[in-house]
């Protein structure tokens, strides 16, 4: 069946029947949308300029460079896979899964790497077009799938890129040069754009090949627990040295402590000038900010505000990690990834042991490089943005704007007009209030994670009242229970985090490690077992479930939930004992 059906069945208490199945005509000839996959790569709402410049690139960059090795030149539009909807971004699944069969792959290639879907295959005529098709599929994998010391040396040679714009001053830049500054930083960030998906794609083929291992040869062992200990990952730098500065603050007064999750940056810069324990303190504080202060709540949004422009959230951090030492459990983790290697390798014969030790080293190594590429693409945003609030600076300032920020509500094409003096200053701002509005309304809406068509329905966000157990996969193992703390941005949640707290969120970068310490467990609506969140939570020692769908806007804050990190449940209400 090569078209939707309509389908009716029946359950007799032990099977199902089907009754008929009949082609659901209206469907055809209309796109499937989907944002099952793109929101972990482009999570929460995007606003207008992001839109048009990071996110349309990404689809030439990464799948118009892929599919183009793959079939050959070509004049397709690849900004078609994606479309906005209500601010979120959703894929064109019609559309991939068409290309993905024309090279003779599975339509659903992507969930089948990332979530452990069965194939969607339909089977094409074997003829010469598609022999061509898939002697190009073996050639990219075999070529791609080995990329490991290319990924490294890129991540050098673009650490050194971006020493120019790290001591860039672009306050004194017209207009016009600020724009010609951005479009050669993008085509920078088109190279990390690419490696930051194939790395993670060859990251996700290693770890699932990894997990039909264990199920095969070791059942009994969590895939999740082999890769347990990864303490020397690059993404974890940032909580190691704010461990090191709640240790410093300990030292501290303890009114001073108080002051670090109570105050603002301002409030507690001059309290602590008042001691030498203080002023070292903040000019640790402020070698943290140089070194990683280009981190936010989402590495690939140049729009969101970075740890840079808001240091209260780091003082927050030290300060709970302060009253609530928490440490990477390494020793504890370590014997966990020994113990279970050693019980799978226990079920293989000398050459399946070759190939599983070289599989896990191979996946250890990619995770580190998706952690390190991942760094380096949340730093190419904040450069981004510190070159656009530099022209929205300019812009306001002749009157084009209300405030510099304003900018991020423009399309691009919009905002070169702008520049140009081809858009008026009125049409602009009428532009940025309309965009602010609509975005404003767009987050209080739910949608489906399908669309069928144009036709887009949406509903009030409302939590359920019935449910009692919801169910993602296990990013961590382990069971807590406690409270649940919804936080859709880092730089809202409360200052008292503690291990009675289970932090329910949309997703997690690197910006949101901070809110880790000290905490009960985590609960997040995207992600898989190699996810940011996922990963930190294993170094902590935290229960974890990710992929829950929908957890934000089903859980409420403060309602008593259990996390069951060893069968990726979400329990609400108490059930341990």
């Amino acid at each position: 069946m090569k078209t939707p059906q309509d389908v009716e069945w029946a359950w007799d208490g032990s099977h199902f029947h089907l009754l008929q199945s009949r082609p659901i005509t209206s469907l055809i000839g209309r796109n499937i949308y989907s944002n099952r996959m793109v929101s972990e790569m482009v999570p929460g709402l995007i606003k207008p300029l992001v839109w048009s410049t990071n996110t349309t690139a990404m689809m030439r960059n990464v799948f118009g460079r892929m599919f183009t090795a793959l079939l050959g030149p070509n004049d397709i539009d690849f900004s078609l896979l994606i479309k906005r909807i209500h601010s979120r971004i959703y894929a064109n699944n019609t559309m991939m899964g068409e290309l993905f069969e024309r090279v003779g792959m599975p339509a659903n290639f992507f969930e089948m790497m990332s979530r452990d879907e069965r194939a969607e295959r339909r089977h094409p005529p074997m003829n010469l077009k598609m022999l061509r098709s898939m002697l190009r599929v073996l050639k990219f994998a075999w070529r791609h799938s080995r990329v490991a010391d290319e990924i490294s040396a890129f991540i050098e040679r673009h650490e050194q890129d971006l020493e120019y714009y790290r001591k860039a001053d672009w306050s004194s830049q017209e207009p016009e040069a600020l724009l010609a500054q951005f479009e050669e930083l993008a085509k920078l960030h088109s190279e990390t754009q690419w490696f930051t998906f194939i790395g993670p794609l060859n990251m996700q083929m290693r770890n699932r090949l990894l997990c039909q291992v264990v199920e095969k040869w070791a059942p009994d062992v969590v895939p999740s627990d082999l890769i347990r200990g990864l303490v020397g990952l690059k993404a974890l730098e940032p909580n190691s040295e704010l461990h090191k500065l709640a240790k410093q603050a300990r030292a501290l007064d303890p009114d001073l402590q108080r002051l670090l999750t109570e105050k603002d940056d301002q409030t507690i810069r001059e309290a602590l000038s008042t001691s030498a324990e203080g002023r070292a303190l903040v000019r640790q504080v402020d070698t943290l900010l140089e070194r990683y202060g280009f981190l936010s709540t989402n590495g690939t949004d140049f729009s969101r505000t970075p740890w840079a422009e808001n240091p209260t959230l780091i003082w927050h951090a030290i300060g709970r990690a302060a009253a609530n030492p928490m440490e990477p459990v390494t020793e504890n983790v370590e014997a966990i990834r020994e113990e279970a290697r050693q019980r799978v390798r226990a079920h293989l014969n000398w050459l399946q042991r070759w190939f599983f030790d070289r599989l896990l080293a191979s996946t250890i190594t990619y995770i580190d490089l998706r952690e390190r590429s991942s760094l380096l693409m949340s730093e190419d945003s904040y450069q981004m943005r510190r070159i656009f609030l530099a022209l929205g600076n300019r812009l306001t300032a002749r009157g084009d704007l209300e405030q510099a920020e304003d900018i991020f509500y423009l399309m691009y094409d919009e905002l070169k007009q702008l520049v140009a003096g081809e858009l008026d200053a009125e049409t602009a701002k009428s532009l940025v209030v309309t965009r602010r509005e609509e975005m404003e309304a767009d987050a209080l809406i739910e949608l489906p994670d399908t669309i069928c068509g144009d036709y887009v329905p949406t509903h009030p966000i409302t939590p359920a009242e019935d449910l009692e157990c919801l169910v993602g996969i296990s990013g961590s193992s382990g069971c807590a229970q406690g409270y649940a703390r919804v936080i859709f941005d880092p730089s809202e949640a409360p200052t008292t985090l503690t291990k009675d707290d289970i932090l329910v969120v949309p997703f997690t970068d690197v910006g949101w490690t901070p809110l880790f310490s000290g905490i009960g467990g985590v609960v997040a609506e995207t992600g898989g077992q190699l996810s940011h969140s996922a990963i930190v939570a294993r170094e902590y020692g935290l229960p974890a479930v990710v992929n829950v769908k929908k957890v934000t806007h089903l859980v409420k804050d403060g309602q008593p939930i259990t996390v069951d990190g060893n069968n990726g449940r979400v329990y609400l209400k108490h059930v341990l004992s």
